[in-house]
C-alpha cells in the first residue's frame, strides 16, 4: 500500500485583516493580500496626531472585531 504524505494547505485571504492571523505560531501557512488592522489603527491615531486633536470619540460594534480593534 502506497504511503501518502500529508502537506500543509496554504491560506490566502483577500479579506481576512484581523491582526490574530498574523500569528506564525498559530498560523503558520495563512497569508494575506491586505495589511491587518494593525496598520489601519495606526493610521487613524496618526491622523489625531497631525490634526492636533486633543478629543476623539470612537464608536464601534460589540462583536470580536471591534472590540479587538478598539482594546489593543
Amino acid at each position: 500500500m502506497e504511503r501518502k504524505r500529508h502537506l500543509p494547505e496554504r491560506q490566502v485571504s483577500f479579506f481576512s485583516t484581523s491582526p490574530e492571523l498574523s500569528n506564525k505560531q498559530r498560523f503558520e501557512y495563512f497569508s494575506r493580500t491586505i495589511p491587518s488592522d494593525h496598520y489601519q489603527v495606526k493610521a487613524m491615531v496618526e491622523i489625531v496626531r497631525r490634526m492636533n486633536w486633543s478629543y476623539v470619540s470612537i464608536l464601534y460594534e460589540e462583536s470580536n472585531y471591534g472590540i479587538k480593534v478598539i482594546f489593543k
